[in-house]
């Protein structure tokens, strides 16, 4: 995606934490390995929409480029028995 892409993301986040687009820019983050960044927007999302899987999904992958592998489990395991795709 392009900068001038995630900007609009970034932006668009910022003001509407609500949005159920925020795995979008979480992923832009942890194909950037700003992992940091995309575990925080994952947690502010979340916290908005905690039933979102993807949003949940992408944490999980955080958790894993991070080595912690067991709070990955534990989201992992929550997105298989609740998520049907």
């Amino acid at each position: 995606m392009k900068l001038y892409n995630q900007q609009k993301l970034e932006k668009f986040f910022a003001n509407n934490f609500e949005t159920p687009l925020f795995p979008v820019l979480a992923n832009l983050y942890n194909e950037k390995k700003e992992y940091k960044r995309a575990q925080k927007v994952c947690k502010i999302g979340l916290s908005h929409n905690p039933n979102n899987y993807v949003g949940q999904f992408i944490l999980a992958k955080t958790y894993l480029a991070n080595k912690q592998y067991i709070a990955a489990e534990k989201i992992l395991k929550t997105v298989v028995a609740h998520d049907t795709h």
